[in-house]
């Protein structure tokens, strides 16, 4: 491996850290073939998946704010599933309750993106 893909993985390992010390959430990373997956798991019903082709990273010039504004972007998409079902309102209830957490954390990592952005490199 180059010192450009290790700088590479290390900046995403990194970025990880960041977004794990603004969430008690569970915050994974898994790596196969072809992508970085990064799961954020409200609970363990739960989670939302960011995905991240190689080739994306490789090509960016900066993967710390490639993964937070994706990872941000991702947190304010999830929409609670709403059931009129009387059975469901507990449910309900968690995830209006997930969706305000992930919103929270997304508002952090875009401040986690600001600061860096403003930080010299």
């Amino acid at each position: 491996m180059t010192n450009q893909y290790q700088d590479k993985f290390s900046a995403i390992n990194k970025t990880i850290e960041k977004i794990q010390r603004v969430t008690p959430m569970g915050v994974t990373t898994y790596f196969d073939a072809t992508t970085v997956s990064i799961m954020i798991s409200a609970n363990p019903l739960i989670s939302t998946y960011v995905r991240f082709d190689y080739d994306e990273i490789i090509k960016t010039r900066d993967v710390e704010q490639l993964i937070l504004s994706k990872v941000s972007s991702t947190l304010r998409k999830y929409k609670p599933i709403s059931y009129t079902d009387n059975v469901f309102n507990d449910y309900i209830d968690l995830t209006v309750q997930v969706q305000s957490s992930f919103e929270s954390l997304a508002d952090s990592i875009d401040f986690i993106a600001y600061l860096s952005g403003q930080a010299p490199h």
